[in-house]
């Protein structure tokens, strides 16, 4: 599932005039809603290492923190980069107990990945253990969010290029993270 938020609607006659339609929303962190818990996660290379990192970041219906993560994963693509995020993020809410999640990242390309009944095999073994999740006795809802709205990830990976490889999980807030 895909929640479109911007559409644009231009004439194709070159005889009249053109018309555009603009339906803008603000983008921004939405809360779940109530009983539900965000993750939101997100990938990355770095320009300097060329190392990928992730990032996740796991929120109550209130916007009140619950955990977060971040993971300097090596040599990889961004695609690659963003799945692993999304199975950080989902195996760290399983593993916290959440029974509600609303899973949030701004790669439609992954989104894609995540939710294809076939697996492509160059990423099959990530793709395959995010799929695995989803059969547990859980809920977890797949949305995409523009870049804008999932910036509260952009910290984590900030912290985490400079780190060594291998995966960090916060279970109380610093001043290191946000």
């Amino acid at each position: 599932m895909r929640d479109v938020y911007l559409h644009s609607n231009h004439g194709m006659a070159s005889s009249l005039r053109h018309r555009q339609t603009k339906i803008c929303r603000l983008v921004g962190w939405i809360p779940p809603k109530d009983g539900w818990q965000k993750v939101n996660t997100d990938g990355a290379i770095s320009n300097v290492s060329r190392n990928a990192l992730d990032g996740g970041l796991i929120c109550d219906q209130h916007g009140n923190w619950i955990a977060s993560f971040s993971k300097n994963i090596g040599r990889c693509s961004v695609l690659n980069a963003k799945l692993w995020g999304a199975l950080e993020g989902l195996q760290l809410a399983w593993n916290l107990g959440l029974k509600r999640v609303a899973f949030e990242m701004d790669s439609t390309v992954a989104i894609h990945f995540i939710q294809a009944t076939s697996i492509e095999h160059h990423h099959s073994v990530v793709s395959q253990a995010i799929k695995d999740l989803f059969q547990l006795y859980w809920m977890v809802r797949v949305t995409h969010v523009f870049r804008k709205g999932n910036r509260i990830v952009d910290g984590l990976e900030l912290i985490t290029f400079s780190r060594p490889l291998g995966r960090y999980i916060y279970m109380q807030l610093s001043d290191e993270v946000f």
